[in-house]
């Protein structure tokens, strides 16, 4: 950065500001940029405390790394859904609430079966194979229909990182470049 283009970033974070239910909060209490010497100083708004910090109790921790290797929209949705409840080991799920929760196609909710094989089943082995976790589920039945799907969730063993000589000589997968990956996933539908 040059000293212009920090002085014009400057004036865009010190009117910044995120919407919290439906009120625009100011990220910066004091937003103040000394262009001779190229300091800024700063101070979080008090409001967004809460927000900011213990953020481990407040929202759903995953691993970067696993979000990245998964292939779908519905991978990452699920992976975000069960790693959750990994603590408790098992979660139930309504099946209707899942599939609101995985915002799956109308098409895919009329038949179980439909949404089993084109989303649950693809979406676990996904999760399976590309992930720090591993999902086994049960179907729920009243008479023939199901109603709800069980979880079960465990954590992976901790592999050893492999020797940076190893590691360089593995392919990077062409499905799953970085840059492209993180956006998918900033990306996806609410």
């Amino acid at each position: 950065f040059n000293r212009a283009s920090l002085k014009k970033a400057s004036i865009e974070l010190k009117n910044a500001s995120v919407v919290l239910s439906n009120n625009a909060i100011k990220w910066f209490e004091i937003f103040e940029y000394d262009s001779p010497k190229g300091i800024i100083e700063i101070k979080f708004n008090d409001q967004l405390k809460p927000y900011l910090l213990d953020l481990k109790s407040k929202f759903t921790i995953g691993s970067l790394e696993s979000i990245l290797k998964l292939n779908g929209y519905y991978s990452k949705r699920l992976y975000f859904l069960v790693v959750q409840y990994i603590s408790m080991k098992k979660y139930t799920y309504d099946l209707k609430i899942l599939q609101d929760l995985l915002s799956v196609s109308s098409s895919m909710k009329k038949t179980y079966s439909n949404f089993k094989l084109r989303v649950l089943d693809p979406v676990i082995k996904d999760i399976n194979e590309n992930s720090n976790i591993t999902i086994e589920y049960t179907e729920n039945k009243v008479s023939r229909s199901v109603v709800s799907v069980e979880f079960r969730v465990k954590s992976k063993p901790k592999q050893d990182k492999k020797t940076s000589y190893e590691s360089k000589q593995q392919p990077i997968p062409d499905n799953n470049s970085g840059v492209g990956a993180v956006n998918d996933w900033l990306n996806l539908r609410s």
